[in-house]
């Protein structure tokens, strides 16, 4: 949906629109490729991801942040 790269931060944001729920696992598995192909050089990553589904967008289906080089991934499944 969209990205972002902050350079001189070394910060970036990446919204994800996704076709279906899908597992904690396969969101980390996700945030480790946008990590290691899209944003090689940033130290903090803000990944959200939205249900294609969803009418209200405003809210993340999930999150992943890649902060120093730890993933942590919250599904906010409700």
């Amino acid at each position: 949906m969209e990205k972002n790269y902050f350079r001189h931060l070394k910060k970036a944001e990446i919204r994800i629109e996704l076709e279906k729920k899908v597992s904690e696992n396969e969101i980390r598995w996700l945030a480790e490729k946008i990590s290691d192909e899209i944003f090689r050089k940033a130290e903090n990553i803000y990944m959200f991801y939205y249900l294609k589904t969803d009418q209200n967008q405003d809210f993340a289906y999930a999150t992943s942040h890649s902060l120093d080089g730890k993933i942590e991934v919250n599904i906010n499944d409700w």
